[in-house]
């Protein structure tokens, strides 16, 4: 559940679209398997991939260079035309864990018009480090509390943490922590208007170290 899943994941959702992969499972959503309690960064990025179910593929082609050049940023992006809305996936991948360096990458949408007035409406999610992610906060309090290797049953790891810890009196502290988790875990996204000049909608977001930001883009159409 550390970010570097988030980025990871979404990595390859986009690697699964391009070979065609049509399922990927994971044995756990949330902190107590498939539902309820706190999911996780990785259900996350399914979440809000699925958004582009269904939708069609629009080429995404990134230029440049990264500030950092073992950082990989990259993504998808697909156009509901009956719902005239737009989805946009960018990450932050860098296959090194402890990798720290931010990007902000100049989005530039093509080809886009909006469909009534004179915006559009851009609601973006982040899943990182401090958005949407418990995981942090978590693996602080594992160090405070003095928790090892053998305090888990299987895995420190694992996202199904209450059943994973051996100890009912540290079971106790998780849940007696768990409304803080979940608040962390909450995704909050952020929706402004933008104007989109010359048929290009350019967004700047900023990407933190294993970083993900989900755009959905709204009263938008293609303006070929």
């Amino acid at each position: 559940a550390l970010s570097f899943q988030g980025a990871s994941d979404a990595r390859m959702f986009k690697t699964m679209i391009e070979i065609n992969v049509d399922v990927f499972s994971s044995s756990s959503l949330t902190t107590e398997e498939i539902n309820g309690r706190i999911p996780s960064v990785g259900t996350h990025i399914a979440t809000l991939g699925y958004k582009m179910f269904g939708e069609k593929r629009v080429n995404l082609i990134v230029n440049g260079k990264t500030k950092d050049s073992t950082n990989e940023i990259n993504g998808i992006c697909s156009i509901d035309t009956d719902s005239n809305v737009v989805h946009l996936m960018i990450y932050n991948y860098n296959n090194n864990m402890n990798a720290t360096s931010s990007e902000t990458p100049i989005i530039v949408i093509n080809n886009i018009s909006q469909t009534l007035g004179a915006t559009v409406s851009v609601k973006q999610w982040t899943v990182d480090d401090t958005h949407g992610n418990f995981w942090p906060t978590w693996w602080s309090d594992i160090k405070a509390r003095g928790l090892s290797n053998k305090s888990f049953a299987w895995s420190k790891y694992s996202l199904n943490i209450p059943e994973n810890l051996v100890n009912k009196s540290d079971r106790d502290y998780w849940y007696s922590r768990e409304g803080i988790y979940k608040s962390l875990a909450t995704m909050h996204p952020v929706t402004v208007t933008r104007k989109i000049i010359d048929n290009r909608l350019i967004l700047t977001p900023v990407l933190s170290h294993h970083g993900v930001v989900f755009f959905e883009i709204k009263n938008a159409r293609d303006a070929k």
